[in-house]
């Protein structure tokens, strides 16, 4: 049934394709795949351990002018929780769709996104998306505190506009807009994980100092409502130098100050208002040797809204991934993260925060790869029962088609 989706829905662009003439300027891509993983997990769920089976196709469609493209996507993802456990068994569905216009000249490039989830989940799969091999992007924090072991029904919807211009050979201007809401949807899933709400902009000045060196200055602000009462707001100003190990290598760093202003849940208004000033530092790297070996991190201290309690938190993050083809077809993938708040005042959260991954893929051709591997992590909250130590062994088969031009 799941694959029936994508290969409807190729059917169905094929056959648009073919009735609907196009300009001849006008190329169009199809991409169809498939990850399907099955697990054994050990969780803080009353089924203890659990047999769990996952699979989530996709399709991808891209088309694209001379100066402009239009990329769209359409993966759900259907999990069968519990399995053994026929008491205990569940079932989940989890639609994410995508869809993101480019246009781009000679010095102008405009970007819009949107992406939404809207369905069942759960993070006990532990596929927590740090991803460190890809570093995160500035400003973003890649760690987020864990919500209950439970199911919720979640949705969330980012909404992203961005314009980058060159000034000149050595200067660029890049302005931001994003909005996003994500969280519980019913009044039961947000007791789990509260819904939360707001933009968020940017103006960024990047200056060319050399051919291997940049300096970027940004500031940033940002506003979240939260559904159980809290409100915070964000203002950051940075200074970026970022410098080129070589053709896929770089070292960059960033350090700036962050104003906070947050609300309690009390009262018809909101509580009583908090401002603070924070610090913040990041480094992150990248390196690439001959496409064999990829290492890449991040380091970073600075304030994040805590996405449980809606609260300004400051904590310090460490992200570290390491990809190595040691034979033909053969890799090894490792990814770490670690979050601890920082006692900069009497409300933090005291969170720990650990996580990790590896993985042993075997590309079987360029269409089906297959994976063995296990992840892990560990919580504590002060003022909170400890989530016990939680690890999932998985194996996974993953199936990509051969782009489909047209």
């Amino acid at each position: 049934m799941p694959a029936a989706i994508p290969l409807g829905a190729l059917a169905l662009a094929l056959a648009l394709s073919r009735a609907v003439p196009l300009p001849a300027e006008l190329r169009g891509t199809v991409v169809v795949s498939d990850r399907s993983e099955v697990r054994v997990r050990d969780s803080n769920e009353l089924t203890g351990r659990a047999l769990d089976l996952e699979t989530s196709p996709a399709l991808d469609v891209r088309l694209e002018g001379r100066r402009w493209s239009l990329d769209t996507a359409y993966a759900p993802r259907f999990t069968g929780r519990a399995l053994d456990e026929s008491a205990a068994a569940t079932r989940d569905l989890l639609h994410r769709g995508a869809a993101t216009a480019t246009y781009a000249d000679r010095r102008v490039r405009f970007v819009a996104r949107e992406e939404l989830f809207y369905g069942s989940q759960s993070y006990t799969s532990l596929a927590l998306g740090t991803s460190p091999v890809a570093a995160p992007a500035p400003g973003q924090p890649s760690l987020q505190t864990l919500y209950g072991p439970a199911t919720i029904l979640y949705t969330s919807m980012r909404t992203n506009l961005s314009a980058r211009v060159e000034a000149s050979r050595d200067v660029a201007v890049t302005s931001t807009f994003e909005h996003v809401r994500s969280g519980g949807i019913d009044a039961l899933s947000r007791t789990v994980l509260p819904l939360q709400e707001g933009p968020r902009v940017e103006e960024s000045v990047e200056y060319a100092a050399s051919r291997a060196d940049w300096l970027t200055t940004s500031v940033r602000a940002s506003r979240l409502v939260f559904s159980s009462g809290p409100e915070s707001s964000l203002l950051e100003l940075d200074q970026a130098f970022r410098h080129a190990l070589g053709p896929r290598s770089f070292l960059a760093a960033r350090a700036g100050v962050v104003g906070s202003e947050t609300r309690g849940a009390t009262g018809k208004w909101g509580g009583p208002r908090t401002w603070a000033l924070w610090p913040l530092a990041e480094l992150t790297f990248g390196v690439e040797r001959e496409d064999h070996l990829t290492l890449a991190g991040a380091l970073r201290v600075s304030p994040i809204v805590d996405r449980i309690t809606g609260q300004v938190d400051a904590r310090a993050q460490g992200t570290f991934g390491v990809r190595w083809t040691f034979v033909p077809r053969w890799l090894l993938r490792a990814e770490a993260g670690v979050a601890q708040s920082l006692p900069l005042r009497e409300d933090s959260s005291g969170l720990t925060l650990l996580v990790g991954e590896a993985v042993l893929a075997w590309n079987v051709t360029r269409a089906i790869a297959l994976e063995l591997g296990t992840r892990s992590a560990w919580q504590h909250v002060r003022g909170t029962d400890d989530f016990p130590p939680q690890w999932v062994i998985f194996g996974a088969a993953t199936f990509t088609s051969q782009p489909l031009r047209f």
